[in-house]
């Protein structure tokens, strides 16, 4: 049987004033008028079967997400205490998916990326679930890249096996630019789409072999996983796991990766620039989501959440975001540094 494990964890750091802690950037219409954990459920349509769907986010998190998914089994979301990255995420789930299907396949996701060819995506993960059938095969989605991208990493194919699928050589982690550009230029490189899919079983003993002590913390929680004990055990186990990536934990290290490249539409909608690329523009390029006046102005970026306008004159590539929680004004180059803001209002 297929699951999907849909990570919609996060610190809602990047998308200040709109996102918090109680709602980061995957639980905010950003896009389109859903928010885009329920765009990324609806893309599995047709594929999974909402009892197949488990959603893991934080304590803070899961009252809204329950809220957002009411077709999603309540049991079906996990709450974690507190974040721990991507690895102790996907060990959590794949604990639940065994509990439940000894032969269970994972397609984990991320909550916070756009796709807009759903066809061609959806072909893809069924592509993907044939070689993930094998035990010990870790298979990861390469997109197509669009430019030299600094901010992603990159995965270099190895071995043709067949079609679009190839042996992964090796990882590459955010290279600066003139390395990204000789990437680009290569064509063996496709971005790290962070989508991977394994066998339940599969993906644990990788864990236990590659990293050992939060397969230990795991196995302390495994009894309690289907009883009532459960919420208690993942409180007290879960933030003592050590915190690192499934990308660096295990695919990195797995002898048998897969990668299978795929155009698929693919916006990872990490900054206020990066999600403006859906909205519409007006004639003087700005790009605009709510009310605006503007004068002589050109090439913005601007959501205003409030009822009230926002005005610009005479302002060429800002970000300007109206939100009730606060207002930004910025350098669109610098969109990236937003993250960073609320550590300065944390210190105040």
């Amino acid at each position: 049987m297929i699951w999907a494990v849909i990570m919609a964890g996060g610190q809602g750091t990047r998308f200040w004033p709109l996102s918090s802690l109680d709602r980061p950037k995957q639980l905010l219409p950003l896009v389109t008028e859903k928010t885009m954990l329920e765009e990324t459920v609806a893309r599995l349509g047709g594929f999974i079967s909402s009892k197949q769907i488990l959603i893991v986010t934080n304590a803070r998190q899961a009252p809204l997400v329950r809220a957002l998914l009411p077709r999603i089994p309540k049991q079906n979301i996990l709450a974690e205490p507190c974040g721990r990255n991507t690895a102790p995420c996907v060990g959590l789930a794949a604990l639940l998916v065994r509990k439940r299907d000894s032969d269970g396949i994972m397609v984990v996701i991320p909550a916070d990326q756009m796709i807009s060819r759903k066809k061609e995506f959806l072909a893809t993960l069924r592509c993907a679930v044939r070689f993930a059938e094998k035990s010990g095969v870790h298979v990861t989605i390469g997109i197509k890249p669009a430019f030299a991208a600094t901010g992603f990493g990159w995965i270099e194919a190895g071995k043709r096996i067949s079609g679009n699928v190839f042996q992964v050589r090796r990882f590459v982690e955010k290279p600066a630019l003139p390395r990204a550009t000789k990437m680009l230029r290569s064509k063996r490189f496709s971005w790290n789409s962070g989508m991977f899919i394994w066998r339940a079983d599969t993906v644990l003993d990788s864990i236990r072999k590659f990293l050992p002590d939060i397969y230990r913390g795991l196995q302390r929680i495994k009894p309690a996983v289907g009883t009532a004990r459960f919420n208690a055990q993942l409180k007290k186990f879960f933030p003592k796991l050590r915190s690192i990536s499934i990308d660096y934990g295990v695919m990195e290290k797995a002898p048998r990766a897969v990668v299978i490249r795929a155009d698929v539409g693919f916006n990872d909608v990490g900054s206020w620039d990066t999600a403006s690329v859906f909205w519409p523009k007006d004639k003087s390029g700005n790009a605009v989501h709510g009310e605006l006046i503007a004068i002589d102005s050109h090439n913005n970026v601007i959501f205003n959440e409030i009822e009230r306008p926002v005005a610009c004159i005479g302002v060429e590539g800002l970000t300007i975001i109206s939100a009730p929680a606060g207002v930004l004004v910025c350098d669109s180059q610098r969109s990236q540094d937003i993250k960073h803001i609320q550590s300065f209002i944390k210190r105040r």
